[in-house]
């Protein structure tokens, strides 16, 4: 992977959960169970996001930051 943005988004049982937006590095492809397994070896539970969204690019700023508040607007 070569870039993720993890933002929270409202849910109904627990209040908010994680989600991640990935970009892949070119040319690879990119195995969201692979993605999972090791958020599970390495995060605790409520860490891990719950989901994953493979996109080309991710919104920015003028300055290069991203914008997880559109990021959370695509969820």
């Amino acid at each position: 992977m070569s870039e993720v943005a993890v933002v929270g988004v409202s849910d109904v049982r627990l209040g908010e959960r994680v989600i991640a937006a990935v970009i892949p590095v070119a040319d690879v492809v990119l195995d969201v169970s692979e993605l999972s397994a090791l958020a599970e070896q390495r995060l605790s539970f409520y860490k891990r996001p719950t989901e994953w969204v493979v996109v080309d690019q991710l919104p920015r700023t003028s300055t290069g930051k991203v914008r997880k508040h559109l990021v959370r607007e695509w969820h």
